[in-house]
C-alpha cells in the first residue's frame, strides 16, 4: 500500500474526472481524530489566490480519489456531489505542529 505525506499531497493539482475541470490545488487535509484517517482534501474556493480571498473552499471526501498521480490527484464528482463538497471557508482550528 502506498502511502503519502501532507508535502507530497500539498500543493497537486485536483482533476475532476466527470467534468475534465481543474478544481484547484490541495491545501489542506482533514483527518478524523477517531481513528487517525485521512477523511478529505481541501482546495481553496475558485478565484482565492494560496487559500485568500475566497470565503469558500471545496472540501473533496477521500473515497472520491481515483488516483494519485506525480503531478495531479484524479477525483470523480458529479455536478450534485460537487455542490455538496463547496463549503463556506473555516477558520484554523488546530495545527498539529504547535506553531
Amino acid at each position: 500500500m502506498k502511502t503519502y505525506s501532507f508535502l507530497e499531497l500539498s500543493g497537486k493539482d485536483v482533476i475532476n474526472l466527470c467534468t475534465g475541470e481543474k478544481l484547484g490545488r490541495i491545501c489542506d487535509i482533514e483527518i478524523s481524530m477517531q481513528d487517525s484517517t485521512v477523511v478529505s482534501v481541501v482546495v481553496p474556493g475558485q478565484g482565492s489566490v494560496l487559500g485568500f480571498g475566497k470565503a469558500t473552499e471545496i472540501v473533496i471526501p477521500w473515497c472520491k480519489i481515483e488516483c494519485i498521480g506525480e503531478d495531479a490527484v484524479l477525483v470523480k464528482l458529479s455536478a450534485e456531489e460537487f455542490s455538496c463538497c463547496s463549503v463556506p471557508k473555516r477558520k484554523q482550528k488546530h495545527n498539529l505542529f504547535g506553531k
